[in-house]
């Protein structure tokens, strides 16, 4: 019961009045090998280390303050284990880290059944082997051994492929952006085009820059500009005279009238038969003219 007081009551303090923690780097980078074999006993009190936790490609390994009075902890540690299989289906198992005693842990533990690791690391080993010890907390405190949270991709040759680390104890890597980094490393390398992967025969390497000289066309040679004469325009043809239509044929009854300075002669096919031709009415007219005038008399 005073423990639990007191607990609470350290857990307010370190929580709400603990400067804000820089940006902790460590001592070891990406492509170092981790400093510790992880040998330490897990929330059920089961000895654990690196080769019986890792995944078939390697390990999200998460340093944490504590669970037993860290509410930034508490969730990031519900959040991981929500996301275990989707982990765990990328290769990558889930460990955590922290100072906390194993009995420190039963309260959490109890309440939220984790099924990712939770090791203990009550000397803070680790966390100094990483460079990652908090120097904000005096020795003696409470508090004192924590490490600045931060987590590590680690393959399973123990090697460090990425870190997350963010200012502020209260900031932490997302599962978005752990799971996004993890894609990332294990995308499948991009294959060069290569004659081979093509599907054709390769070209043996004094082949492979025969330059082949381009076909030289000649040139064109434009003809001169000439003079042409205006071509001779034929003459149209005279249009063609139309024949004239023959007269049509009298009916036999028909009669023609013809006007005359005296009287009106009715002329019949009959009649017509018997009148003199026009050659003769001519010869007759001058006839007649000529015996007029030989009879005229001229008068002195």
């Amino acid at each position: 019961m005073i423990r639990s007081f007191f607990t609470l009551f350290f857990a307010f303090i370190l929580v709400f009045s603990l400067p804000a923690m820089a940006l902790a780097k460590g001592t070891v980078k990406v492509g170092d090998a981790i400093p510790t074999n992880l040998e330490f006993k897990d929330q059920n009190g089961k000895a654990q280390s690196f080769s019986k936790l890792t995944g078939d490609k390697g390990m999200v390994l998460v340093f944490i303050r504590s669970v037993e009075w860290c509410p930034f902890c508490q969730k990031q540690v519900i959040e991981l284990n929500k996301n275990k299989k989707k982990f765990s289906d990328m290769g990558y198992s889930v460990v955590t880290v922290s100072y906390d005693q194993i009995e420190h842990m039963k309260k959490f533990v109890t309440t939220n059944n984790p099924k990712i690791t939770l090791l203990s690391d009550p000397a803070s080993e680790s966390i100094r082997a990483f460079g990652i010890l908090n120097t904000n907390s005096a020795k003696g405190t409470m508090s004192y051994g924590i490490p600045y949270p931060g987590v590590y991709l680690v393959d399973k040759d123990k090697k460090v492929q990425a870190m997350f680390f963010k200012e502020g104890y209260e900031k932490r890597a997302t599962i978005a952006e752990i799971s996004a980094k993890i894609e990332e490393l294990n995308a499948p390398p991009e294959v060069p085009m290569t004659m081979e992967n093509m599907g054709q025969d390769p070209i043996a390497p004094e082949e492979q820059f025969v330059v082949t000289p381009q076909e030289t066309l000649p040139p064109v040679v434009e003809p001169a500009e000439t003079t042409a004469e205006p071509a001779a325009v034929n003459e149209a043809p005279a249009p063609a005279t139309a024949p004239t239509p023959a007269a049509p044929a009298m009916p036999a009854e028909a009669e023609v009238k013809t006007q005359t300075s005296t009287e009106t002669v009715v002329k019949t096919p009959e009649t017509m038969k018997t009148e003199p031709a026009a050659d003769e009415i001519i010869e007759i007219i001058d006839e007649t003219d000529m015996s007029v005038d030989s009879e005229a008399t001229v008068t002195p």
